[in-house]
């Protein structure tokens, strides 16, 4: 990305960084690059975009490199398949070989399209670029309009005469307004790994489909370039994570237990949280009461590792289902949601984890 010349240069990646990042995280990073303050969002981009030369080339690569890694990675909901080498090879062979034809989203890559420009877009997947990565791992970024609706109540005396007359007798109402939005859903073939991620960007924004949904789709267009995935997307088979779920928590050398949903052997359900960053395996009251009534049975846990990969900053997984899936037969968690990931490595050390964890 080149500076602007209007005096605005960081606006654009600020604000993709705000759709993707923490700003109490981001504050970390600029202070660790000696970049100043950040007392909010509006603040730092003023203060940067007033800034000498000097620090705005600084600030620019940091925060781009960051962005990019966002993209690749940040938060998303992680499915998982593995393959044997001969497969594994057939997928990345057929991707060297193939090249990203243009698309409507690789003129604004790799920041959203313009509102107006999105709004135009259709809701199918469109591959947009192809990272190879120097440890011979492919990635491949997708791109596709979403619409999200936001709520808001209004009492019949916020709204106006005629709206009250057109609706007599109703005494609340509710506006909605509907926004687009631009996801980058990620394929990743592990090339050493022998494995295969895809990658749901905003998950938390899912209305109408599903994360499964929305992975088949992500499969079925890169079948085109690889038809070794063809079965994978027949089958619908990825790694089930339930293990995944009690593994994680008996595990106190992986990282804290941040949130925490359980049964008891008495049968009575628990949910539970730390409001500071400290694990809730060791929290007094928790670990007090799992004494008293013997095993308990997680089926949501989020874990945080504060450190991951060095220089990584922190990272989150929640893997979980809902309770009824204790008493259901043959259990199937099918992905899970990795919060914060700020490159596509610190993704890949998070699914060795839950693939390990996972049996």
């Amino acid at each position: 990305m080149t500076m602007a010349s209007d005096g605005n240069a960081f606006n654009k990646l600020l604000d993709g960084l705000r759709e993707k990042f923490m700003l109490r995280e981001l504050r970390d990073i600029l202070k660790q690059h000696e970049l100043g303050p950040a007392p909010g969002w509006e603040q730092l981009t003023a203060r940067l975009n007033a800034a000498d030369a000097a620090l705005k080339a600084k600030a620019q690569t940091v925060l781009m490199h960051l962005y990019e890694g966002l993209v690749l990675a940040g938060t998303k909901n992680v499915h998982v398949f593995n393959f044997d080498k001969a497969t594994t090879d057939d997928i990345l062979t057929s991707l060297s070989t193939k090249s990203i034809s243009p698309s409507r989203y690789a003129k604004s890559f790799p920041f959203p399209l313009l509102e107006t420009d999105l709004h135009a877009a259709p809701r199918d997947h469109e591959l947009v670029q192809k990272v190879e990565h120097a440890n011979g791992d492919v990635s491949l970024i997708l791109c596709a309009r979403r619409t999200m609706e936001q709520q808001e109540r209004f009492d019949a005396s916020q709204v106006t005469q005629a709206v009250r007359t057109a609706f007599a007798g109703y005494d609340e109402f509710i506006a909605v307004k509907k926004t687009d939005y631009q996801v980058f859903d990620v394929l990743t073939v592990r090339r050493k790994l022998h494995r295969v991620e895809v990658l749901i960007d905003h998950p938390d924004r899912l209305r109408g489909e599903t994360s499964e949904a929305r992975c088949l789709t992500v499969l079925h267009r890169v079948m085109g370039l690889a038809p070794a995935l063809k079965q994978t997307y027949e089958k619908n088979t990825p790694t089930n994570l339930y293990a995944c779920i009690n593994n994680l928590y008996d595990s106190s050398r992986e990282g804290r237990v941040a949130k925490l949903s359980f049964r008891s052997p008495t049968h009575s359900v628990k949910r539970e949280h730390m409001t500071s960053e400290k694990d809730l395996r060791t929290e007094a009251f928790h670990a007090a009461g799992v004494h008293a009534v013997g095993t308990i049975t997680p089926y949501d846990v989020t874990i945080v590792w504060e450190e991951l990969l060095k220089g990584q900053g922190p990272v989150s997984v929640r893997v979980g289902m809902s309770i009824a899936g204790l008493s259901a037969e043959g259990t199937y968690v099918r992905d899970a949601h990795i919060m914060g990931a700020r490159s596509d490595a610190v993704v890949a050390a998070l699914v060795n984890k839950l693939v390990s964890y996972s049996s």
